[in-house]
């Protein structure tokens, strides 16, 4: 019984790593390629009144919440706008993921941009590239010297 629960954890792992790239168009050979942190200004059209708490918290978040005397929602829980995303992507980035509470987002491509790229778009405050293609892949145990 427990190897079978073992087989069956292993296989739903490696089903959601797989995933993780089976939308993308780069694959899962990203050594090659400019990663980019793009932080936005602002939320863009989306309003805390436009969501309840639970729409975008937990019920422990929102416990968590109620019991410190903290409001429901804050602007930091709305998600990054979608428009933004969209209109950096037409720009030939690709997105990864996105950071609501850093309110940026993850963008890679095949050749590197230039900042001023993006500048046109009043909705960016800051493009960081964040990795290379020469720089080497660092395994845990040089990252963090363990």
């Amino acid at each position: 019984m427990i190897i079978r629960s073992f087989i069956l954890t292993a296989l739903a792992l490696f089903l959601n790593v797989a995933g993780l790239f089976a939308g993308s168009e780069i694959g899962s050979d990203e050594s090659s390629f400019y990663f980019y942190r793009i932080t936005f200004t602002d939320k863009g059209n989306i309003n805390l009144g436009d969501f309840d708490p639970g729409d975008l918290l937990s019920p422990a978040a929102i416990a968590r919440r109620e019991k410190c005397g903290v409001a429901p929602l804050t602007v930091s829980d709305l998600p990054v706008s979608q428009e933004y995303i969209t209109a950096v992507a037409q720009r030939g980035l690709i997105f990864k993921c996105a950071s609501k509470w850093m309110n940026s987002a993850l963008f890679v491509s095949a050749s590197k941009i230039e900042a001023d790229a993006l500048a046109d778009l009043p909705f960016v405050m800051e493009v960081l590239q964040v990795k290379n293609p020469s720089d080497p892949v660092k395994r845990v145990s040089e990252k963090y010297g363990v």
